[in-house]
């Protein structure tokens, strides 16, 4: 039987429009009756809580809510119909962190739904696992979802991919799935990670602030169908759909804003990778709606049932993580190098 349990979070506290974090006790609830009860051990500060930043800066989250996406944990309770965990498996998922009134990452207890969550391999450290769940989700949809460039895995070295920003969280994890396939992969990125992004599966690796780097891809892929902004400003985004010269002329943009994706190219069509989709209900983000997507699901579930070999095969390489030591208490500090830093090349990981 479901006992409630006493939940210490890291919560949103707003007074006057400006937002601030304190600890707090609350009762988790009842999993449904696809999810699992999990106790958390790590959780992961991503990209998108860097985006997130500004909006808690901004007093843009109500009081009570519970920021934090990537989690790994061991599984304390299941639904009736979970049928893939058991009680004590450790595993890692993401969670809607912010969205769902008092349920995110960064707690000491966490709601996740089956088919969002891997179980994880023995030789894969939970600091390593925690930093893969968002990111390789987000590389994974970006690619493959029918919203997304909807690449055919068929295609295999007939297909050539650019993917700007490959030395990002979701660019490394978007060039080892695309290798999976056999893609042919085209990346951009400082001079200084070639080396790192070539050895993840690259072809080719072009420094993005080189002058000529739009007509060098046009040498190297005369009839580049598809290009994966992982950087996701309106900058990149207008740069990478230059370098797009085949038929259909898809890119993808991790941006779900319209100001992060005007200024394209008129050849080309563009589109947003939103990992929230996979949820199947609706969420929103100010006065936004997302609404899920059945295809954005099917992708999810695929990748989970996968991701967890992959690594323990050493197919796929998780990010670098980054401990800050002090539990939930080293949120705050963490959100500091997001605000001073930018975008990191490694993944800020909490013990809780």
């Amino acid at each position: 039987m479901f006992h409630p349990i006493s939940n210490n979070a890291l919560v949103i506290k707003t007074t006057g429009g400006k937002s601030s974090f304190e600890q707090r006790l609350s009762q988790i609830p009842k999993p449904r009756a696809n999810q699992a009860l999990v106790r958390v051990s790590h959780v992961a500060q991503n990209s998108i809580d860097g985006k997130i930043s500004y909006s808690f800066d901004n007093g843009n989250f109500g009081d009570g809510d519970v920021l934090g996406c990537d989690f790994v944990g061991t599984v304390e309770e299941i639904g009736d119909a979970v049928s893939k965990l058991s009680k004590g498996d450790i595993i890692a998922g993401i969670v809607l962190g912010g969205k769902i009134k008092g349920l995110g990452g960064y707690s000491e207890y966490t709601l996740a739904d089956e088919e969002l969550c891997f179980k994880l391999p023995p030789n894969i450290p939970r600091e390593e696992a925690v930093t893969v769940p968002l990111a390789v989700c987000t590389a994974y949809l970006g690619l493959f979802s029918a919203g997304c460039l909807n690449i055919d895995r068929k295609e295999g070295p007939e297909a050539s991919i650019l993917i700007w920003g490959a030395s990002s969280c979701v660019g490394r994890f978007a060039i080892q799935i695309a290798t999976i396939y056999r893609f042919r992969v085209i990346a951009t990125c400082s001079p200084s990670n070639f080396d790192l992004v070539r050895s993840l599966g690259a072809s080719h690796v072009l420094d993005y602030r080189d002058m000529d780097v739009i007509p060098r891809i046009h040498e190297l892929s005369p009839r580049l169908e598809y290009a994966f902004d992982t950087m996701g400003s309106s900058k990149t985004s207008s740069t990478v759909s230059e370098a797009l010269t085949g038929v259909s002329r898809r890119l993808c943009t991790i941006r779900q804003s319209d100001a992060y994706q005007s200024n394209i190219s008129s050849y080309a069509s563009i589109t947003d990778v939103c990992v929230w989709k996979a949820f199947l209900h609706d969420h929103w983000e100010g006065e936004r709606r997302f609404s899920p997507s059945v295809s954005s699901h099917n992708s999810a579930t695929e990748l989970f049932s996968a991701v967890g070999n992959w690594l323990r095969d050493s197919i796929i390489k998780p990010n670098h993580p980054r401990i800050l030591k002090g539990g939930l208490y080293a949120v705050k500090s963490g959100f500091e190098l997001d605000r001073s830093e930018g975008p990191l090349d490694y993944k800020l990981v909490y013990e809780i």
